[in-house]
C-alpha cells in the first residue's frame, strides 16, 4: 500500500503505544504485526529505529482483519507433546 509523501504531512503519526491503544492490543502485538508485514508502518532512525503509524492504515487493517462467522476457520492445532527422554543416555554414562 503506497502512500504519497503529502498524505502524512497533515496527519499526525502515532507511536506504537498509541496504535496499540487504538486497536486495544498490546505493543508486543503491534511489533509482531509489523515484523510479519501485516501492519503498514514507518521506521525512522538507525538500527531498529522508531515506528510510527497512520490512523488511516490502522482503520484499513481493522477492516481487513474482519472474519465472517463460519468462514476462514483456523485449524485447531494439536497439543504439543512433551519430548520423551526415553532412550537417552546420560552424558556421564557416555564419557569414560
Amino acid at each position: 500500500m503506497s502512500k504519497s509523501p503529502d498524505s502524512t504531512a497533515t496527519t499526525p503519526l502515532l507511536t506504537a503505544k498509541q496504535a496499540a491503544a487504538r486497536l486495544n492490543v498490546s505493543t508486543t502485538t503491534i511489533y509482531a504485526l509489523c515484523n510479519s508485514g501485516r501492519l503498514p508502518h514507518y521506521r525512522f532512525g538507525v538500527g531498529r529505529g522508531t515506528l510510527r503509524f497512520r490512523q488511516d492504515d490502522l482503520e484499513v487493517f481493522v477492516e481487513m482483519s474482519y472474519v465472517e462467522p463460519g468462514v476462514n476457520k483456523l485449524p485447531v492445532t494439536a497439543r504439543r507433546r512433551q519430548p520423551s527422554l526415553k532412550g537417552l543416555k546420560l552424558l556421564a554414562d557416555c564419557v569414560q
